[in-house]
């Protein structure tokens, strides 16, 4: 999967992409699965992904709508997955096409074109072309106000490429970090990682993830509410990617 990497604030982004952050779980389509961030396959209805290509690697989010990720969350730790009815209000929001060798407004295009027949789960992401630092804030603070996360701003050059790349940028809402993985909190759905500042910190995870974690010293991103000042330890972290 492709990543990106905060924006400095300084550098000039006009022509440059924009698209919403959603706030809810990365998943790749092979074609046949949506697979997580860390390779595994995501348990969702069958009912869900209908309507996906068969023969289309797709990238996007599945989202449960604004200031919901908590619901989201919690229907992968209740281990509720195969019920259709517990996700209406879920969608899996597209918005890359990580195989097509074209520049993002294509891949975009081909990714609309690729899904034949839109389910009420699925949602391409819309794309909007940067006019400058006052358009992106004026676009942004919408974002805010509807509680969504941020705007992610794709190079119009550049081709889809694994990993963290300054072809894709990201402006936020809310503050997210990469930590390291550890090994399992016992006796309850969370992981002991390491911040970037060194310092150890609970992670909440749902419990499928807990069943399948990540291998020591993987990279995983939480969302969290600032540091605590006195122990330096996230507030509230949960796993997002």
């Amino acid at each position: 999967m492709m990543h990106g990497q905060d924006w400095d604030g300084e550098q000039d982004l006009t022509g440059w992409i924009m698209s919403e952050k959603l706030d809810g779980f990365r998943a790749f389509w092979n074609g046949s699965n949506l697979i997580s961030r860390t390779g595994k396959i995501l348990p969702v209805p069958a009912e869900f992904t209908h309507g996906l290509p068969s023969d289309v690697c797709l990238d996007g989010e599945i989202w449960a709508g604004y200031d919901a990720f908590s619901a989201l969350f919690s229907l992968f730790k209740t281990n509720y997955t195969g019920d259709i009815n517990r996700w209406q209000n879920i969608k899996y929001c597209v918005f890359d096409a990580p195989m097509h060798p074209g520049n993002y407004a294509e891949r975009h295009a081909f990714a609309v074109k690729s899904i034949s027949s839109r389910s009420p789960h699925i949602d391409i992401i819309p794309i909007v072309h940067c006019l400058g630092l006052k358009h992106l804030q004026t676009i942004l603070n919408e974002i805010t106000q509807r509680k969504g996360e941020g705007i992610m701003l794709y190079n119009p050059s550049a081709k889809y490429t694994s990993g963290r790349t300054p072809n894709l940028l990201k402006v936020k809402v809310a503050e997210e970090e990469d930590v390291k993985f550890i090994k399992l909190n016992p006796n309850s759905y969370s992981f002991l990682c390491e911040q970037q500042n060194g310092v150890q910190c609970v992670v909440k995870c749902s419990g499928w993830e807990y069943s399948f974690p990540p291998s020591p010293g993987a990279t995983l991103t939480v969302k969290h509410h600032g540091l605590s000042l006195a122990s330096q330890k996230m507030k509230y972290p949960f796993l997002i990617k």
